[in-house]
């Protein structure tokens, strides 16, 4: 056999199938195998490869046996002449494995043969060629440095940054991801260290390697894509933890100088702690950016304006001109937070930022004159706010890594949503997808596997199991729906959140309500039923608009409401039907139009 390609495996059920695919065609004409060793998946991955790939030799472990384990025991029943290590999250090509194989074939000197990898979106992974971690190396990675000298050969020796990356050279250490070699090569050196569980190995491999004398080579002007971290992404303590483990273990295994050692063991506590740190606070990161974006350009401008218009770029350092730019601050920032920007997207960053301008420019006019220092510096700082923000956020926003999925598959017809959720797993939505086929195992299914979105297609269901979905879940949990696209016959989805679970649509519907107590309060003893519940109105125990009674625990902002919600197309539908679209579509102006409706009756 020419060659057998190992897959470890471990909760990417669909990411899983995409790559079996790819490798499937890719071994057209090749003598090959494909060899999954599954870590005790709980996403249906076995039962997946049982159905569809009878031809793939199938190795189920008990247990989350770890990386190097796994591939062990996987090349141990290989009958290839030659091994692949391959990762699930992967989509390799025909040419990549082809020419892989005929290098390692015609050039006995080779130990190791590695790709070029790109993401999903085709970004280069400089990962894809690497130097040995020798101490200056791993401090410039470590510290950052590294990346302020991309194409130097010491300073980014780490990641080999003065080889071209399209082109074929030796390098020191391939990754884990994609690795080919004779399988007589990987039992000299004795496999995988079983020392280190996941992360780490390839580097240790790739050593021992080299120390037979074999060379480890670099294909640049073949690619792969590798959707980076999607088998084993996580924030959690436990993963930052055991990624450094192994860094360390790499240490005390390859460096036997003690101050080297030491170096190096203080350089990975403190480059785990920050990636975790960066890992929790990255929202409260963009936040203080935007902060310090905002009030850079508030500073250019007022110094910009000053020099053209008064003649002295100092003209607005003063107290007044302090107080007012923090209140800018303030208010874009607070725009920023309440209408959502915090995606990349420009609509929604360009649309709060004239939001915040014209509150500026309201709350500005009503100043008295001392207190008042230049209109034109807030149009001129919106103007160029509208530029540069979603530049800039397209830039440090980061992308998600795949989201944990549940699948309420009542139809269970797999076929039909096969390729949608490999898309979805492919175009960085998902990672880990569930399937159950019963509403009433939701709740628990939610708990067990940590889900974060739900998705179901509501046509298929009867209205009382509708309304199951919705209480058995908390209001964190997204709800998407899978509707048929009639015109390509197709699936689609559609987001089914609730609005009303947003922190910040809840604030603006406290301050409406307020807002409304405020203009309708002092004439309504003149109404009855107002009257009656004037106290509640006026406490906010009662809001002018919210839901009906009986009102489920699961629904957000549980506020009951003297008018309600209606769907004038369908007036049949149940209370509680109509409190939970009310949550999934609320917004400012429905609460408005309510109000003004009433009102005018």
């Amino acid at each position: 056999m020419d060659l057998s390609v190992i897959i470890v495996s471990y909760n990417v059920r669909y990411l899983l199938e995409s790559c079996i695919e790819s490798v499937t065609s890719a071994l057209s004409g090749l003598r090959g195998e494909i060899i999954v060793v599954d870590n005790a998946s709980t996403d249906d991955s076995v039962q997946m490869i049982k159905a569809k790939y009878n031809y793939v030799r199938l190795v189920e472990n008990a247990n989350n046996a770890g990386f190097s384990k796994a591939n062990n025991k996987g090349v141990s029943l290989a009958q290839g002449k030659n091994i692949l290590i391959l990762n699930p999250d992967t989509k390799v090509n025909k040419s990549a494995i082809e020419q892989s194989l005929r290098y390692l074939t015609n050039h006995t000197e080779a130990g190791i043969i590695g790709v070029r990898m790109v993401d999903g979106t085709g970004r280069f992974l400089k990962e894809s060629k690497r130097g040995f971690p020798d101490v200056w190396s791993s401090m410039f990675k470590i510290t950052g440095i590294c990346s302020l000298f991309p194409g130097n050969k010491f300073i980014n020796h780490y990641y080999m940054g003065d080889l071209k990356d399209n082109e074929l050279n030796e390098v020191e250490v391939l990754t884990g991801a994609y690795m080919m070699m004779s399988k007589s090569v990987f039992e000299s050196v004795g496999g995988f260290d079983e020392d280190y569980f996941m992360y780490g190995e390839d580097i240790d491999l790739s050593t021992r390697v080299r120390l037979t004398g074999k060379k480890l080579m670099y294909l640049g002007t073949e690619q792969i894509i590798h959707l980076k971290g999607r088998s084993s992404k996580s924030d959690s303590y436990d993963h930052v933890k055991r990624f450094y483990q192994a860094m360390s273990v790499f240490v005390n295994k390859n460096y036997h100088s003690f101050f080297s050692k030491w170096i190096l063991h203080i350089g990975i506590a403190l480059a785990g702690l920050l990636s975790y740190v960066k890992r929790k606070a990255v929202s409260n990161f963009i936040a203080l950016a935007d902060v310090l974006l905002i009030s850079m350009v508030i500073l250019f401008v007022k110094t910009i304006w000053g020099r053209y218009w008064f003649g002295t770029s100092g003209y607005f350092d003063n107290a007044v001109f302090l107080w007012n730019a923090v209140g800018y601050v303030a208010i874009w920032m607070i725009s920023l937070w309440m209408f959502r920007s915090n995606q990349a997207s420009s609509v929604h960053v360009i649309k709060s930022i004239w939001i915040g301008t014209i509150i500026i420019l309201i709350a500005y006019s009503l100043l008295p004159e001392d207190l008042r220092s230049s209109r034109m510096v807030i149009v001129l700082s919106a103007i160029l706010l509208t530029i540069l923000f979603p530049w800039y956020r397209r830039l440090f926003t980061e992308q998600e890594l795949g989201h944990r999925a549940i699948f309420l598959d009542i139809e269970n017809d797999e076929a039909k949503y096969n390729a949608l959720f490999q898309s979805l797993c492919f175009s960085n939505i998902l990672s880990f997808v569930h399937r159950v086929q019963n509403v009433r195992e939701l709740a628990d299914e939610i708990e067990r596997h940590k889900i974060k979105k739900v998705f179901f297609n509501p046509g298929l269901l009867e209205k009382e199991e509708f309304l199951s979905v919705y209480k058995s879940m908390p209001t964190s949990v997204e709800v998407w729906h899978i509707v048929p696209e009639v015109k390509k016959k197709s699936m689609q989805i559609q987001s089914g959140n609730m609005n009303l679970a947003l922190i910040q649509n809840q604030i603006l519907k406290w301050s409406l309500n307020r807002l409304v107590c405020l203009i309708i309060l002092p004439f309504g003893w003149i109404n009855k039923n107002i009257r009656n519940n004037y106290f509640r109105l006026f406490t906010g125990s009662l809001y002018w608009v919210g839901y009906q009674k009986p009102m489920h625990k699961n629904l957000p902002f549980r506020k009951e409401g003297y008018w309600n919600y209606l769907d004038e197309l369908n007036i049949r539908k149940s209370a509680e039907e109509l409190n939970i679209e009310y949550a999934m579509k609320h917004s400012p102006g429905i609460d408005l139009k309510i109000i003004v409706d009433h009102l005018i009756k």
